[in-house]
């Protein structure tokens, strides 16, 4: 039964995962192009388009700041919060299950929200109007500078539901008679979070990191709903930019070999933060 199993797991694989991958890495050899009936094999042209690509180099390095930004705040605001929401009565899981209500929520649903609020005449700016900080009010969707960052809040805002459920899921398992043991010797909460629970929540840690860090990294919802990439080409991410060229400028091909590079860099990245995260793990 579990050779079965695992058989069909394989084909499975092999035809849903193994198979297209192959086919993609192929046509990112070509100029292949869906309105044209054949494509002709061009071998590293594609390729070699990638590195004078400004438009994509630009849209790598504004993954990365929202990589760095969201990864960074999903998790420290989902720890703050793990800490706080770390109870066992009725009122803390109801606070659990209304913080872990974005995380459920389809992300263009939530940026179309977050439209209404952010927009030019949305609900922040006429808030800030109304109490008299109307000098604080500001394009966030249209102005260059703010934009990649409101899409980071954003990003932050749905994703701290996750992170919260797994760092209290740590902190949960951290075993009460150390804790214990430590409040008799005299340590304080401070010291009992930092020298105990924190360094025994390093599998959570890890788990939240790397999640976070790669759905941002492949982020394409958000930008597409929030701001389409502009203002002025401003706020694309990579994969924004590859959906473009394959599906709006027809280049299927070039699509395909920044597709590929893209697949190498999420891996590269994903394994290296892996493998920090667990040399810091402390095994009970």
């Amino acid at each position: 039964m579990l050779e079965v199993a695992a058989s069909g797991g394989l084909l499975l694989f092999t035809t849903f995962v193994l198979i297209p991958l192959a086919i993609s890495f192929y046509i990112g050899f070509t100029d292949q192009n869906p309105l044209l009936k054949d494509a002709n094999f061009v071998g590293l042209d594609n390729y070699r388009e990638l590195f004078g690509d400004e438009p994509l180099h630009r849209a790598l390095k504004n993954t990365a700041k929202l990589t760095i930004a969201v990864t960074i705040g999903a998790n420290v605001g989902g720890l703050a919060l793990a800490v706080l929401l770390d109870g066992t009565s009725r009122y803390y899981r109801v606070l659990r299950t209304l913080v872990f209500i974005p995380q459920v929520l389809s992300a263009v649903v939530v940026s179309f929200v977050f439209v209404t609020i952010l927009s030019n005449r949305g609900i922040l700016n006429s808030v800030l109007e109304s109490i008299g900080l109307e000098r604080l009010a500001e394009p966030w969707l249209g102005k260059p500078n703010l934009a990649l960052w409101s899409i980071a809040a954003v990003v932050i805002w749905q994703m701290i539901g996750f992170t919260t459920v797994v760092y209290l899921a740590a902190l949960q398992s951290v075993p009460d008679e150390l804790l214990d043991a430590a409040r008799i010797d005299g340590a304080g909460a401070w010291k009992r979070f930092s020298k105990i629970s924190f360094p025994l929540m390093g599998q959570g840690v890890t788990i939240a990191v790397t999640i976070v860090l790669i759905t941002t990294l492949r982020l394409y919802d958000h930008v597409a709903v929030l701001t389409g990439g502009g203002p002025g080409f401003r706020t694309e991410t990579a994969v924004f930019y590859l959906l473009r060229m394959g599906f709006t400028n027809n280049r299927t091909g070039y699509a395909s070999s920044i597709a590929f590079v893209l697949l190498l860099i999420i891996g590269s990245v994903s394994a290296i933060v892996i493998g920090l995260m667990r040399r810091r793990e402390v095994q009970l």
